[in-house]
């Protein structure tokens, strides 16, 4: 299970986006939210950020 686990970095490299980017979605609730595994280290969940794409490619085509 603990490989299931990201760091931000990680889920930017995922997502081909910036750590800021990650942190910005996070935040506005866009993408799945982190949470702690101890005082010092916040990870994201693999399967739930594949998820959220699973659900992404099912609205494919330019924004409107």
């Amino acid at each position: 299970m603990i490989s299931n686990l990201m760091t931000k970095k990680e889920v930017a490299r995922y997502l081909n986006m910036s750590e800021s980017s990650v942190y910005r979605l996070a935040k506005s609730k866009v993408i799945p939210e982190p949470f702690a595994i101890s005082a010092n280290r916040i990870v994201w969940d693999r399967g739930e950020l594949e998820q959220y794409i699973e659900k992404k490619k099912e609205n494919r085509g330019f924004l409107k």
